[in-house]
């Protein structure tokens, strides 16, 4: 199912009128695709509650072009986010290299 067409499927079977599409879902983020899936949310009487948008980068890192590159991808998001009428956008920050670890080993002790 396409992803434009998930919120009509959610409001038919299951009466539920918001949806949280993640970035992984889309299959375009290309203007028209954009434009088609706020018509087809508007037709079926549906609204986002919340974009989560998921990043390889993280704004926190020491290196300067990584965290740009996470900057970037969050405003594009954000930009997506605005033309489907989301009020909300949740970006999960992406680890940095060894972070796991040094949380893990800060709370074993």
């Amino acid at each position: 199912m396409d992803l434009k067409d998930f919120a009509a499927h959610m409001i038919e079977n299951f009466n539920v009128h918001k949806i949280e599409p993640w970035t992984h879902h889309f299959p375009s983020t290309d203007p028209d695709y954009l434009q088609d899936f706020r018509k087809a949310l508007e037709k079926a009487g549906a609204s986002i509650a919340n974009m989560a948008v998921d990043t390889h980068d993280s704004p926190y890192a020491n290196d300067r072009k990584e965290r740009e590159r996470a900057i970037a991808h969050s405003k594009k998001w954000i930009d997506v986010a605005v033309t489907l009428g989301s009020p909300i956008v949740r970006t999960n920050i992406a680890l940095l290299f060894g972070m796991f670890f040094n949380l893990y080993s800060a709370t074993a002790n």
